[in-house]
Protein backbone atom coordinates (compact mmCIF):
# COMPACT_ATOMS: atom_id res chain seq x y z
CA UNK A 1 0.00 0.00 0.00
CA UNK A 2 1.44 3.37 -1.06
CA UNK A 3 -1.21 5.60 0.51
CA UNK A 4 -2.67 5.47 4.00
CA UNK A 5 -6.17 4.11 4.49
CA UNK A 6 -8.87 6.80 4.67
CA UNK A 7 -10.18 7.97 8.01
CA UNK A 8 -13.31 5.88 8.55
CA UNK A 9 -15.21 8.66 10.28
CA UNK A 10 -15.18 10.89 7.19
CA UNK A 11 -17.58 8.82 5.13
CA UNK A 12 -19.94 8.68 8.10
CA UNK A 13 -19.88 12.45 8.65
CA UNK A 14 -20.09 13.72 5.06
CA UNK A 15 -23.53 13.84 3.37
CA UNK A 16 -23.95 11.46 0.42
CA UNK A 17 -24.49 14.37 -1.98
CA UNK A 18 -20.97 15.69 -1.20
CA UNK A 19 -19.44 12.24 -1.32
CA UNK A 20 -20.58 11.97 -4.93
CA UNK A 21 -18.30 14.86 -5.93
CA UNK A 22 -14.95 13.70 -7.35
CA UNK A 23 -12.08 13.49 -4.86
CA UNK A 24 -14.13 15.03 -2.02
CA UNK A 25 -13.36 12.30 0.46
CA UNK A 26 -9.69 12.22 -0.54
CA UNK A 27 -9.32 15.98 -0.09
CA UNK A 28 -11.01 15.97 3.32
CA UNK A 29 -9.02 12.93 4.38
CA UNK A 30 -5.75 14.62 3.39
CA UNK A 31 -6.70 17.81 5.19
CA UNK A 32 -7.59 16.05 8.45
CA UNK A 33 -4.74 13.57 8.49
CA UNK A 34 -2.07 14.57 11.09
CA UNK A 35 1.37 15.28 9.66
CA UNK A 36 3.07 13.13 12.28
CA UNK A 37 2.29 9.92 14.13
CA UNK A 38 3.74 11.28 17.40
CA UNK A 39 0.48 11.88 19.32
CA UNK A 40 -0.75 8.38 18.54
CA UNK A 41 2.54 6.97 19.86
CA UNK A 42 2.60 8.70 23.25
CA UNK A 43 -1.15 8.23 23.73
CA UNK A 44 -0.89 4.46 23.20
CA UNK A 45 -3.17 4.41 20.15
CA UNK A 46 -1.75 1.14 18.91
CA UNK A 47 -4.29 0.57 16.14
CA UNK A 48 -3.67 4.05 14.77
CA UNK A 49 0.09 3.54 14.89
CA UNK A 50 -0.31 0.18 13.16
CA UNK A 51 -2.50 1.58 10.40
CA UNK A 52 -0.79 4.92 9.77
CA UNK A 53 2.68 4.62 11.28
CA UNK A 54 4.44 3.91 7.99
CA UNK A 55 2.69 6.81 6.23
CA UNK A 56 3.16 9.58 8.81
CA UNK A 57 6.35 11.25 10.01
CA UNK A 58 7.98 10.11 13.24
CA UNK A 59 9.68 13.05 14.96
CA UNK A 60 11.20 14.03 18.30
CA UNK A 61 7.63 14.87 19.33
CA UNK A 62 6.97 11.22 20.15
CA UNK A 63 9.70 11.08 22.78
CA UNK A 64 8.93 14.62 23.98
CA UNK A 65 5.30 13.70 24.56
CA UNK A 66 6.26 10.47 26.32
CA UNK A 67 8.62 12.39 28.63
CA UNK A 68 5.94 14.93 29.54
CA UNK A 69 3.71 12.01 30.56
CA UNK A 70 6.41 10.19 32.50
CA UNK A 71 6.29 7.21 30.12
CA UNK A 72 9.74 5.82 30.83
CA UNK A 73 8.78 2.49 29.26
CA UNK A 74 7.89 4.20 26.01
CA UNK A 75 11.05 6.31 26.09
CA UNK A 76 13.14 3.17 26.35
CA UNK A 77 11.24 1.56 23.47
CA UNK A 78 11.66 4.65 21.25
CA UNK A 79 15.36 4.88 21.98
CA UNK A 80 15.81 1.22 21.06
CA UNK A 81 13.54 1.08 18.02
CA UNK A 82 13.62 4.59 16.55
CA UNK A 83 16.33 7.10 15.68
CA UNK A 84 14.54 10.43 16.04
CA UNK A 85 15.58 11.02 19.64
CA UNK A 86 14.13 13.92 21.61
CA UNK A 87 14.38 17.70 21.95
CA UNK A 88 14.78 20.05 24.89
CA UNK A 89 10.99 19.89 25.33
CA UNK A 90 11.40 16.38 26.72
CA UNK A 91 13.38 17.83 29.62
CA UNK A 92 11.04 20.73 30.29
CA UNK A 93 8.02 18.45 30.00
CA UNK A 94 9.42 16.01 32.54
CA UNK A 95 10.45 18.84 34.88
CA UNK A 96 7.09 20.62 34.65
CA UNK A 97 5.14 17.45 35.41
CA UNK A 98 7.25 16.09 38.28
CA UNK A 99 8.59 13.04 36.47
CA UNK A 100 11.89 12.74 38.31
CA UNK A 101 12.90 9.28 37.07
CA UNK A 102 12.17 10.33 33.51
CA UNK A 103 14.29 13.46 33.90
CA UNK A 104 17.17 11.46 35.35
CA UNK A 105 16.96 9.01 32.43
CA UNK A 106 17.02 11.85 29.92
CA UNK A 107 20.02 13.44 31.63
CA UNK A 108 21.89 10.14 31.38
CA UNK A 109 21.18 9.40 27.73
CA UNK A 110 20.91 12.93 26.30
CA UNK A 111 23.16 15.08 28.53
CA UNK A 112 23.92 17.51 25.68
CA UNK A 113 20.27 18.63 25.71
CA UNK A 114 20.17 19.33 29.43
CA UNK A 115 20.20 22.98 30.55
CA UNK A 116 20.23 23.51 34.31
CA UNK A 117 18.84 27.05 34.41
CA UNK A 118 16.06 26.25 31.93
CA UNK A 119 14.93 23.02 33.56
CA UNK A 120 15.28 24.31 37.13
CA UNK A 121 13.23 27.37 36.24
CA UNK A 122 10.58 25.23 34.54
CA UNK A 123 10.24 23.00 37.59
CA UNK A 124 10.08 26.04 39.90
CA UNK A 125 7.44 27.75 37.75
CA UNK A 126 5.21 24.70 38.08
CA UNK A 127 5.85 24.20 41.80
CA UNK A 128 7.65 20.88 41.42
CA UNK A 129 9.62 20.91 44.67
CA UNK A 130 11.01 17.40 44.21
CA UNK A 131 12.53 18.25 40.83
CA UNK A 132 13.90 21.55 42.16
CA UNK A 133 15.50 19.81 45.11
CA UNK A 134 17.13 17.31 42.76
CA UNK A 135 18.44 19.89 40.28
CA UNK A 136 19.69 22.51 42.73
CA UNK A 137 22.59 20.25 43.68
CA UNK A 138 24.18 21.11 40.32
CA UNK A 139 23.97 24.88 40.81
CA UNK A 140 27.36 26.57 40.56
CA UNK A 141 26.53 30.26 40.12
CA UNK A 142 23.74 32.59 41.25
CA UNK A 143 22.59 33.19 37.68
CA UNK A 144 21.43 29.59 37.41
CA UNK A 145 19.09 29.75 40.41
CA UNK A 146 17.79 33.34 40.42
CA UNK A 147 15.37 32.88 37.47
CA UNK A 148 13.97 29.80 39.20
CA UNK A 149 13.51 31.73 42.45
CA UNK A 150 11.71 34.50 40.58
CA UNK A 151 9.43 32.00 38.79
CA UNK A 152 8.53 30.21 42.03
CA UNK A 153 7.83 33.50 43.80
CA UNK A 154 5.64 34.80 40.97
CA UNK A 155 3.50 31.66 41.13
CA UNK A 156 3.24 31.50 44.92
CA UNK A 157 5.22 28.33 45.61
CA UNK A 158 6.62 29.02 49.09
CA UNK A 159 8.03 25.50 49.46
CA UNK A 160 10.09 25.90 46.28
CA UNK A 161 11.31 29.35 47.33
CA UNK A 162 12.38 27.86 50.65
CA UNK A 163 14.35 25.09 48.94
CA UNK A 164 16.16 27.56 46.70
CA UNK A 165 16.94 29.91 49.59
CA UNK A 166 19.21 27.25 51.05
CA UNK A 167 21.62 27.83 48.17
CA UNK A 168 24.52 30.03 49.30
CA UNK A 169 24.57 31.66 45.86
CA UNK A 170 21.20 33.36 46.41
CA UNK A 171 21.90 36.80 47.81
CA UNK A 172 19.85 39.28 45.77
CA UNK A 173 16.16 38.78 46.49
CA UNK A 174 14.94 41.91 44.73
CA UNK A 175 13.53 40.13 41.68
CA UNK A 176 11.77 37.32 43.61
CA UNK A 177 10.24 39.82 46.03
CA UNK A 178 8.96 42.09 43.25
CA UNK A 179 7.69 39.09 41.26
CA UNK A 180 5.70 37.94 44.28
CA UNK A 181 4.31 41.44 44.88
CA UNK A 182 3.30 41.99 41.23
CA UNK A 183 1.39 38.72 41.23
CA UNK A 184 -0.28 39.20 44.59
CA UNK A 185 1.53 36.29 46.24
CA UNK A 186 1.25 37.47 49.83
CA UNK A 187 2.43 34.17 51.35
CA UNK A 188 5.75 34.43 49.48
CA UNK A 189 6.15 38.09 50.48
CA UNK A 190 5.58 37.21 54.12
CA UNK A 191 8.02 34.32 53.90
CA UNK A 192 10.79 36.43 52.34
CA UNK A 193 10.31 39.17 54.91
CA UNK A 194 10.29 36.69 57.80
CA UNK A 195 13.12 34.41 56.74
CA UNK A 196 15.44 36.55 54.64
CA UNK A 197 15.04 40.16 55.71
CA UNK A 198 18.82 40.51 55.96
CA UNK A 199 19.14 39.61 52.27
CA UNK A 200 16.75 42.32 51.10
CA UNK A 201 18.53 45.46 49.93
CA UNK A 202 17.64 48.70 51.70
CA UNK A 203 15.62 49.93 48.71
CA UNK A 204 13.69 46.69 48.17
CA UNK A 205 11.02 47.39 50.78
CA UNK A 206 10.23 50.81 49.30
CA UNK A 207 10.07 49.46 45.76
CA UNK A 208 7.93 46.49 46.77
CA UNK A 209 5.59 48.76 48.73
CA UNK A 210 5.08 51.08 45.75
CA UNK A 211 4.53 48.17 43.35
CA UNK A 212 1.94 46.69 45.73
CA UNK A 213 0.02 49.98 45.74
CA UNK A 214 0.29 50.31 41.95
CA UNK A 215 -1.17 46.83 41.54
CA UNK A 216 -3.84 47.42 44.16
CA UNK A 217 -2.56 44.81 46.62
CA UNK A 218 -3.09 46.76 49.82
CA UNK A 219 -2.77 43.57 51.88
CA UNK A 220 0.81 43.17 50.63
CA UNK A 221 1.53 46.86 51.24
CA UNK A 222 0.38 46.30 54.81
CA UNK A 223 2.80 43.38 55.15
CA UNK A 224 5.66 45.57 53.93
CA UNK A 225 4.80 48.19 56.55
CA UNK A 226 4.60 45.66 59.38
CA UNK A 227 7.63 43.56 58.55
CA UNK A 228 10.09 45.89 56.79
CA UNK A 229 11.51 49.32 57.30
CA UNK A 230 10.41 51.86 54.73
CA UNK A 231 13.34 54.15 53.98
CA UNK A 232 11.36 56.83 52.16
CA UNK A 233 8.31 57.23 54.37
CA UNK A 234 7.37 60.54 52.75
CA UNK A 235 7.09 58.90 49.31
CA UNK A 236 5.20 55.95 50.77
CA UNK A 237 2.70 58.27 52.44
CA UNK A 238 2.30 60.27 49.22
CA UNK A 239 1.74 57.11 47.17
CA UNK A 240 -0.90 55.74 49.55
CA UNK A 241 -2.67 59.08 49.92
CA UNK A 242 -2.79 59.67 46.17
CA UNK A 243 -4.66 56.38 45.74
CA UNK A 244 -7.03 56.96 48.63
CA UNK A 245 -5.81 53.98 50.67
CA UNK A 246 -6.92 55.21 54.09
CA UNK A 247 -5.98 52.02 55.95
CA UNK A 248 -2.44 52.11 54.57
CA UNK A 249 -2.03 55.80 55.43
CA UNK A 250 -3.16 55.07 58.98
CA UNK A 251 -0.68 52.19 59.29
CA UNK A 252 2.17 54.44 58.13
CA UNK A 253 1.20 57.18 60.55
CA UNK A 254 0.91 54.68 63.41
CA UNK A 255 4.36 53.24 62.79
CA UNK A 256 6.45 56.23 61.73
CA UNK A 257 7.03 59.69 63.15
CA UNK A 258 6.94 62.24 60.35
CA UNK A 259 8.04 65.86 60.35
CA UNK A 260 5.51 68.46 59.33
CA UNK A 261 7.03 69.06 55.92
CA UNK A 262 6.78 65.35 55.05
CA UNK A 263 2.98 65.64 54.97
CA UNK A 264 3.00 68.24 52.20
CA UNK A 265 3.29 65.91 49.14
CA UNK A 266 0.56 63.61 50.46
CA UNK A 267 -1.72 66.55 51.23
CA UNK A 268 -1.21 67.99 47.77
CA UNK A 269 -2.11 64.68 46.12
CA UNK A 270 -5.21 64.33 48.29
CA UNK A 271 -6.21 67.90 47.38
CA UNK A 272 -5.72 67.26 43.66
CA UNK A 273 -8.00 64.25 43.99
CA UNK A 274 -10.55 66.25 45.94
CA UNK A 275 -10.25 63.68 48.73
CA UNK A 276 -11.30 65.72 51.73
CA UNK A 277 -11.48 62.68 54.01
CA UNK A 278 -7.81 62.00 53.28
CA UNK A 279 -6.94 65.69 53.84
CA UNK A 280 -8.70 65.54 57.18
CA UNK A 281 -6.90 62.35 58.21
CA UNK A 282 -3.49 63.77 57.29
CA UNK A 283 -4.08 67.11 58.99
CA UNK A 284 -5.28 65.44 62.17
CA UNK A 285 -1.96 63.60 62.37
CA UNK A 286 0.23 66.51 61.28
CA UNK A 287 1.95 68.32 64.14
CA UNK A 288 0.80 71.81 63.20
CA UNK A 289 0.87 74.71 63.83
CA UNK A 290 4.48 75.21 62.82
CA UNK A 291 6.41 77.58 65.00
CA UNK A 292 6.85 80.60 62.74
CA UNK A 293 4.70 82.11 59.98
CA UNK A 294 7.73 82.32 57.65
CA UNK A 295 8.50 78.63 58.02
CA UNK A 296 4.83 77.76 57.60
CA UNK A 297 4.59 79.82 54.43
CA UNK A 298 7.77 78.28 53.03
CA UNK A 299 6.63 74.72 53.53
CA UNK A 300 2.87 74.82 53.21
CA UNK A 301 1.75 77.80 51.15
CA UNK A 302 1.04 75.82 47.97
CA UNK A 303 -0.25 72.82 49.88
CA UNK A 304 -2.65 74.84 51.99
CA UNK A 305 -4.03 76.61 48.96
CA UNK A 306 -4.69 73.29 47.27
CA UNK A 307 -6.30 71.80 50.37
CA UNK A 308 -8.50 74.84 50.92
CA UNK A 309 -9.55 74.82 47.28
CA UNK A 310 -10.52 71.16 47.44
CA UNK A 311 -12.43 71.62 50.70
CA UNK A 312 -14.34 74.67 49.43
CA UNK A 313 -15.20 72.94 46.16
CA UNK A 314 -16.59 69.97 48.09
CA UNK A 315 -18.42 72.26 50.52
CA UNK A 316 -16.54 70.66 53.39
CA UNK A 317 -16.76 73.34 56.05
CA UNK A 318 -15.31 70.95 58.64
CA UNK A 319 -12.13 70.51 56.59
CA UNK A 320 -11.82 74.28 56.06
CA UNK A 321 -12.17 74.81 59.82
CA UNK A 322 -9.54 72.12 60.48
CA UNK A 323 -7.10 73.75 58.04
CA UNK A 324 -7.56 77.13 59.69
CA UNK A 325 -7.14 75.58 63.13
CA UNK A 326 -3.97 73.76 62.11
CA UNK A 327 -2.43 76.89 60.61
CA UNK A 328 -2.48 78.63 63.98
CA UNK A 329 -3.40 82.17 64.95
CA UNK A 330 -1.12 83.90 62.44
Amino acid sequence: MTTPPPLSSISLAIPEQLQALPHTLDLINTFLMPKTIDAAVYNDLHRVVGAYGEFRLWTVGAMDGAAARGRLDLLRWLRTNRTEGCSTEAFTGAAANDHLNTLMWLCFFYPYLFDLERDLTTAARHGQARIVDFLKGDVLIAGEVEPAMEAAAANGYVDVVEILLTEPFVQNLTRPLLAAVRNGQIAVVQFLCDKSLERLYWMDSDQAFNVALEEGYTNIAAVMIRKCHLNSVKLALESAASRGYTDIVMMILDRYMLDEYEFAPALEKAALNGDCDMIELLLENCALPIDTPAEREHIFSTTVEACLGAAVKANRVDVVQLIVKKLGPD
